[in-house]
C-alpha cells in the first residue's frame, strides 16, 4: 500500500471514529429538557414547606395538618433555612419520617441545602431512607413535571448506575451518581439544585471529611444531616453503647460542617427506655441547644377509666358493639382525654382520634407509653425502684468529700475486679438518714461514662507487677490505705474532720488476694465481707441456725467461715438494695433519706445508672421476698458498693428503719486539728 493510501486509509478511520463518537454522544445526551410545566405551582412552595408537601405529596398527606405538625415544618423549615438542631419525637405512624423526607427533597429541590446526610441506627436502614427519596425521584409526576431539571436527568438513567457515567447535556457530563449509598444530582447550568448530593450512613460508619465537589469548582461540606431514629433496641438497652452514639453525634456529626458554617442536624426519633440516646436529646435540662419536641399521642387520659374497661370487654368479641357503646357514652368516656393529632384513625371501625389512641392503649399498654407518649414504662421494675432520673437529682448541696454536722458514722465499700476497683464512702446519722460523700474507682478513670469493659479504662496491671492475684493485692492494699487515712471535712466546721469507720472489702471474687493486702496492713475497721441474695425459699437470715462464733445483726452475720483466716461479714444484698432504694424515695431530709453530694445532676449519672441496673420481683414461695436481677448489659458496682455502705452502717451500730427496736448510734467524736 502507498503513503497516500495508507494515509487515506488513516483520514477513513478518524472521521468513522468521529461520526461514532459523535452519534454516541447524541445518543447519551439528554438535550432538550423539557419546559417546568406549572411555575407558579413551583414558586408558591419555595418557601412554604407545608404546601410543597400537601401540593407534591398528596397522596401521602391527604389528612389536614394537625397543630402538631405544622410546628414541626415550621420548627424543621427554620433549621434548614437558618441553621441549628432539633430533636423530634413524635407516635409511631405519626408521620415524622415522611415528612421529614419530603423536606429533604424540598431543601434540595429548591437549592435551600447542597449536601444532605441520612444518619440511621445501622447502614441499612440509612439505605431504606434514600430510597424512598429515590423512589420520589424516579415515580413522582409532579416533581418532574415541575423540576424538569432534576427529574428528566435521573429517570433517563432508568435506575441505572452504569448510565449515568455517561449522560451529558448539550455535550456537558451531568455527572449523575445514583448509587445505593448516595445520590448526586444532575449538573446543570442555571439549576438551584446543580450538583446537589445526598448521603447515607449507618450511625457506626464513615463520616469524617464528608464533601462533594461543586460545578463551580468549590468543594461543600455537608450543610444539613436527619438522623432518622439513631438507636434499636439492642444499643438502647446498653448504657455505653449509648454513650458512644452521643459522642459521634456530638463530636463527628456536629463536627461535618464547613468551618464557617455550622451543620443543621434534625433528629427524629423515638424513646425505648428511660435515659436513652432518645430521651437524653428531647431532655432541655440535659441538651437545651437541641430544642426538644415530645409530643404525646394522648396527652391527658380519660377520667372514667371503668368506662373504657367497659368498652374494652365488648372489643373482645364485637369491635361493631364497642363502637356503638362508645358512641351512646362518648361524651363521659372522652371527658378529660387530651389528643393531639386529628383525623389519625380509621373510619372503617373508629370514629375519633381518642377511640385510636385508646385502642392501642387498651391493647399494649406497654408499647403505648413507648411508641405513643415517647414515655416508656420501665420494663420488669416494682413500684419500689427509684429511677436513675431521680436518683441523680437527690442532692445534698454539700461539696465532695464533707459530711453534715449531723453525721456521726463514716462507712465505705470496696468492690474488687481484675484490674479495676470500684468504692464509695457515706456518712450516717443515728436514723440511718444517710449522704453518700465521694465515690470513684482505683486507678481513677478519664471519661466521665465508661464501662467496665471498655478497652480505654487505666488499670492495676499498668501499675503494679506479678500474676493476677499479686496485682489485686496491691491495689486493694493502696486502695484501702488511702481511704482509711483519708480525713472527710464537717459541713461549717473548719476545725473538724471525720474517718471512716468501718470498711468492708467484697471477698465474693479473688478471697485469697484481699486476705493477703488484710494481713500486710492490720486494720481492725476494715472487714471482710460477702454478699448472697437469700431467697423466696430460704428462711430471713434472723432465722438461720445459731453457730458457735456467728454474731447476727440485721440481715447480715459475722463469722469465720472455714478456710478463712478472717471473721468476715455474710450480709443479705436482697434486702439491703430495698433498704438504698427506700431510702433514694423518701423526700429529702426525711429520717432514712439518701442524698448524694453536689450540686450538679449531671455529675452523678453513671453512678445512678449503675443504682438503676438491676430490677426487682417480688416471689412467693416459702416466703414472699423481694429478689433482685441484673439488666442485661449494665454495670451495678457502684450499687453494690452503696448497698455494702449501709450495711456496713448497721455493723456499726445503726438499726434500719424497718426494725422494731433502734439501738442508739454512739457518736465519736470528729477528730480535731
Amino acid at each position: 500500500m502507498t503513503d497516500k493510501n495508507t494515509q487515506q486509509y488513516q483520514k477513513k478511520k478518524r472521521d468513522e471514529a468521529r461520526r461514532s463518537r459523535e452519534k454516541s454522544l447524541a445518543g447519551r445526551d439528554i438535550y432538550p429538557i423539557p419546559p417546568v410545566r406549572n411555575w407558579e405551582r413551583r414558586m408558591a412552595c419555595k418557601w412554604r414547606a407545608e404546601q410543597f408537601l400537601k401540593v407534591y405529596f398528596e397522596e401521602k398527606f391527604f389528612r389536614p395538618w394537625s397543630k402538631c405538625h405544622l410546628e414541626v415544618i415550621e420548627r424543621f423549615t427554620r433549621i434548614i433555612l437558618d441553621g441549628g438542631r432539633v430533636a423530634l419525637a413524635m407516635p409511631r405512624s405519626a408521620g415524622k419520617s415522611v415528612i421529614t423526607r419530603g423536606m429533604a427533597l424540598w431543601a434540595l429541590c429548591y437549592g435551600h441545602v447542597h449536601f444532605l446526610v441520612i444518619v440511621a441506627a445501622n447502614k441499612k436502614e440509612a439505605q431504606k431512607n434514600l430510597n424512598e427519596i429515590k423512589a420520589e425521584l424516579l415515580n413522582n409526576k409532579k416533581l418532574l413535571d415541575d423540576f424538569p431539571e432534576i427529574i428528566y436527568p435521573i429517570r433517563k438513567l432508568s435506575g441505572s448506575a452504569l448510565l449515568a457515567r455517561g449522560q451529558h447535556f448539550l455535550g456537558v457530563p451531568t455527572n449523575v451518581t445514583w448509587t445505593a449509598e448516595e445520590v448526586v444530582f444532575p449538573t446543570i447550568t442555571a439549576s438551584q439544585a446543580s450538583g446537589a448530593k445526598v448521603m447515607c450512613v449507618g450511625i457506626n460508619g464513615s463520616l469524617r471529611g464528608a464533601s462533594v465537589n461543586m460545578p463551580d469548582g468549590s468543594t461543600a461540606r455537608p450543610d444539613l444531616v436527619m438522623i432518622d431514629d439513631p438507636q434499636s433496641d439492642r444499643t438502647a438497652a446498653s448504657h455505653a453503647m449509648c454513650e458512644r452514639i452521643e459522642e459521634t453525634v456530638n463530636s463527628t456529626i456536629c463536627g461535618l460542617g464547613d468551618i464557617a458554617k455550622q451543620v443543621s442536624v434534625i433528629m427524629t426519633c423515638t424513646v425505648i427506655r428511660e435515659g436513652d440516646v432518645a430521651d437524653r436529646y428531647l431532655d432541655p435540662n440535659i441538651y437545651r441547644q437541641w430544642n426538644g419536641m415530645r409530643y404525646k399521642r394522648l396527652e391527658a387520659m380519660p377520667d372514667d377509666i371503668g368506662l373504657w374497661d367497659s368498652y374494652n370487654e365488648l372489643r373482645r368479641t364485637s369491635e361493631k358493639k364497642a363502637t356503638a357503646f362508645y358512641k351512646q357514652n362518648r361524651k363521659a368516656m372522652d371527658a378529660g382525654a387530651v389528643c393531639h393529632f386529628e383525623q389519625c384513625f380509621d373510619p372503617r371501625c373508629e370514629i375519633s382520634d381518642i377511640q385510636a389512641a385508646m385502642n392501642l392503649y387498651l391493647d399494649a399498654p406497654v408499647a403505648f407509653a413507648s411508641e405513643q407518649q415517647n414515655r416508656p414504662i420501665r420494663p420488669g421494675a416494682g413500684a419500689m425502684i427509684a429511677d436513675a432520673k431521680t436518683i441523680k437529682k437527690r442532692l445534698s448541696g454539700l461539696p465532695r468529700g464533707t459530711a453534715p454536722t449531723n453525721a456521726g458514722v463514716v462507712t465505705g465499700f470496696i468492690d474488687v475486679h481484675d484490674d479495676l476497683l470500684y468504692w464509695c464512702v457515706c456518712a450516717w446519722s443515728g436514723d440511718f438518714t444517710g449522704w453518700v460523700i465521694d465515690y470513684g474507682t482505683f486507678p481513677e478513670q478519664t471519661p466521665s461514662y465508661f464501662r467496665k469493659s471498655d478497652s480505654r479504662l487505666a488499670v492495676m496491671s499498668e501499675r503494679f507487677a506479678g500474676r493476677k492475684a499479686a496485682i489485686i493485692a496491691q491495689g486493694v492494699e493502696f486502695l484501702i490505705s488511702d481511704l482509711t487515712n483519708r480525713r472527710w471535712s464537717i459541713d461549717q466546721d473548719e476545725t473538724a474532720e471525720l474517718m471512716i469507720d468501718k470498711l468492708f472489702v467484697d471477698t465474693g471474687y479473688m478471697s485469697g488476694a484481699i486476705e493477703t493486702a488484710l494481713r500486710r496492713l492490720r486494720k481492725g475497721n476494715v472487714k471482710p465481707s460477702f454478699g448472697i441474695g437469700v431467697t423466696a425459699k430460704q428462711n430471713p437470715m434472723n432465722q438461720w441456725p445459731q453457730r458457735a462464733g456467728r454474731h447476727y445483726g440485721d440481715h447480715w452475720f459475722e463469722d469465720k467461715p472455714v478456710r478463712r483466716g478472717f471473721r468476715t461479714v455474710t450480709m443479705d444484698v436482697n434486702y439491703w438494695k430495698c433498704q438504698v432504694h427506700d431510702a433514694f424515695r423518701m423526700e429529702i431530709g426525711d429520717a432514712g433519706s439518701l442524698t448524694l453530694f453536689g450540686k450538679q445532676p449531671e455529675a452523678h449519672r453513671m453512678f445512678a445508672d449503675h443504682c438503676n441496673a438491676e430490677t426487682v420481683q417480688l416471689v412467693s414461695a416459702k416466703h414472699e421476698k423481694h429478689e433482685w436481677i441484673s439488666k442485661p448489659n449494665t454495670d451495678n458496682h457502684w450499687f453494690d458498693c452503696l448497698v455494702g455502705c449501709m450495711a456496713a452502717a448497721s455493723h456499726s451500730g445503726i438499726r434500719s428503719k424497718e426494725s422494731h427496736e433502734r439501738q442508739p448510734v454512739i457518736h465519736r467524736k470528729a477528730v480535731t486539728f
